[in-house]
């Protein structure tokens, strides 16, 4: 008898159309790993399930791993490389580093810099990101 593992993920309602959108792609992404997904609207949730043509085990853990960056709103590009082996990723939550909200937001303008040109530069600098 087989096993399913499946994990659930709910997500903000402000990118529930991005996640429409691109919903296709982000499923044959996980097709290829025997992965199923599926996007639940009227909840909110995405879920993740192993099916009979999984065969690499860790594969679900990746798989939430990418539901998590999805609902964090990464671009579905971006986060559908952390299936590769050998990627991972790091959410950076600096809002526990800072206790008055005008220096929190002072903070994440500066890692984002003007129109995202921190992103733009890690691009350049790492080609793994792109």
């Amino acid at each position: 008898m087989l096993e399913v593992s499946s994990f659930s993920r709910r997500y903000p309602h402000n990118i529930e159309t991005y996640l429409q959108a691109c919903w296709q792609s982000i499923q044959s992404a996980l097709k290829e790993y025997g992965v199923s997904c599926k996007l639940n609207v009227a909840e909110g949730t995405m879920t993740v399930s192993t099916t009979k043509k999984t065969r690499d085990p860790y594969i679900i853990v990746k798989a939430r791993d990418l539901l998590r960056l999805l609902s964090r709103s990464v671009p579905a590009p971006q986060a559908i490389k952390i299936l590769k082996d050998g990627m991972s990723y790091d959410i950076i939550n600096i809002r526990k580093m800072v206790r008055k909200k005008e220096r929190f937001v002072r903070r994440r303008q500066r890692l984002v810099g003007p129109d995202y040109s921190t992103l733009k530069v890690c691009v350049v600098l790492c080609p793994m990101i792109d």
